[in-house]
């Protein structure tokens, strides 16, 4: 995957994660862009809204403060993004901040994964966001951008939807994508799970094929116990 489809990719996750006000994780994935793409105008301006929610959940100025700061970057690298300057808008009239904090909050240029710690991220937040999403098609949608990224980060969301999602597409959907993980523990016992499970069947032929693919001893057992199964 380039630079650009995995960027293009991950934004229609964060947009997906901010229509379902699932702040915190679309935080995480708008600077995971930015992280392969600095000068990514949409992701500055998905980062800078993500936090502008936050800050008026949680009341907290310094986050409104880099908000600002990363939507003045996002203007920075395009001088047309209207929605940014919009939203610069808001803040600047709007809300708690003076006019001469708004003025020290010059475009964004320190280390973006500074960010990410500073709203108190954790991988459970992306199944916490898969939980708050109704729609079992935009569910399977940010299974399947999430999971094509391989990024052991987004195991937990993987292992949740293979084993608990009530959608059997959304199921299969993660099964599939548990392959290039096959290395981390919490995978491995989702599989021992799953094939130890009365449902196993809900998963297949996926549960099968994930399990040719990991090409370790384990996942060839359960394999071989899949097969007796049939």
């Amino acid at each position: 995957m380039t630079d650009s489809s995995q960027a293009g990719t991950l934004e229609r996750a964060g947009v997906l994660l901010l229509n379902h006000s699932a702040y915190t994780a679309a935080t995480s994935i708008f600077v995971r862009i930015i992280t392969i793409t600095p000068k990514h105008t949409m992701a500055w301006y998905g980062l800078g809204n993500a936090l502008f929610r936050i800050s008026r959940q949680s009341q907290d100025l310094s986050l409104l403060k880099i908000s600002l700061s990363c939507l003045r970057r996002s203007i920075a690298e395009d001088a047309t993004n209207q929605m940014s300057a919009e939203l610069c808008q808001l803040i600047e009239t709007r809300t708690p901040l003076s006019a001469e904090e708004c003025l020290t909050c010059q475009p964004y240029v320190s280390d973006v994964g500074e960010i990410v710690t500073t709203v108190g991220y954790s991988n459970e937040v992306f199944v916490l966001a898969l939980q708050q999403i109704e729609s079992w098609e935009e569910r399977l949608q940010l299974v399947m951008w999430l999971g094509d990224q391989r990024d052991p980060d987004f195991a937990d969301l993987l292992v949740y939807a293979s084993e608990h999602d009530s959608n059997s597409d959304v199921r299969m959907g993660a099964v599939k994508r548990l392959a290039s993980l096959g290395d981390l523990p919490q995978v491995r016992q989702c599989l021992e799970r799953l094939v130890a499970s009365v449902n196993w069947q809900g998963t297949e032929p996926y549960l099968s094929m994930t399990l040719r693919r990991i090409q370790q001893p384990w996942a060839n057992k359960l394999l071989a116990q899949v097969t007796t199964k049939k």
